[in-house]
């Protein structure tokens, strides 16, 4: 699969960090994905999520329930435990 647009699928990758960052791990939707990003269509959001997928970046369960994005290479931790 060519990605037509590189620096979209890269800042749809910084959000989805950032969201776990800031959501105790936890994925956004693909909804909160899409609103963030402009972008309407949930079937482009999964082209998109399907190019990091083949970049290696994330990995997405096999029945692809929207708050299950895993970063690979990421954790989360409880602090001060």
């Amino acid at each position: 699969m060519t990605n037509p647009n590189p620096d979209r699928t890269r800042r749809i990758f910084d959000y989805i960090v950032d969201y776990k960052k800031l959501h105790d791990g936890n994925s956004p939707t693909l909804c909160e994905i899409g609103r963030e990003m402009g972008i309407r269509s949930t079937s482009l959001l999964s082209f998109y999520l399907d190019a990091l997928v083949e970049e290696g970046l994330i990995v997405r369960p096999q029945f692809r329930r929207s708050r299950q994005i895993h970063v690979v290479g990421g954790s989360w931790s409880l602090e001060g435990v």
